[in-house]
């Protein structure tokens, strides 16, 4: 099995790759429905209901960066609900998973530590279904 360096996957607003971006997520969820009753012998039994998606990233704050805390500032203050989000395998040849979808940015916090980099973290709200593919060229 071959495994994926992190470092080439990539957090894309509208295109654009999160200034310097330490970490990024991206979750699947699905609201699981008890069904249990006095005939399944003990044991919980559910249905699959609502699905939902969403994620997160941290970074550094880089103010000349090409998507930078201020970039992400105006996502939430437009109230923008028609991002998109993409993390990409970008490793110079192509063919590496790509996840889309549109998201709001639900969150969105600096951290000011003495002596310390200023990080910057934010995490966002799958608005419908995602998709799944491969890129082209990276």
């Amino acid at each position: 099995m071959a495994e994926v360096n992190g470092t080439l996957m990539l957090l894309l607003l509208d295109g654009i790759a999160v200034s310097a971006a330490k970490s990024s997520s991206i979750h699947w969820d699905v609201n699981l429905m008890d069904t249990s009753s006095k005939s399944s012998g003990g044991w919980a039994t559910h249905k699959q209901g609502q699905r939902s998606w969403g994620g997160s990233c941290d970074s550094w704050y880089d103010p000349s960066g090409t998507l930078s805390v201020e970039q992400v500032f105006d996502l939430i203050n437009s109230r923008d609900e028609g991002t998109i989000m993409e993390i990409a395998q970008i490793d110079g040849t192509g063919g590496g998973e790509v996840y889309r979808g549109i998201v709001s940015v639900d969150h969105l916090e600096m951290t000011m530590d003495a002596e310390q980099p200023v990080a910057v973290s934010f995490s966002f709200v799958g608005n419908g279904a995602p998709a799944k593919g491969s890129v082209v060229t990276s």
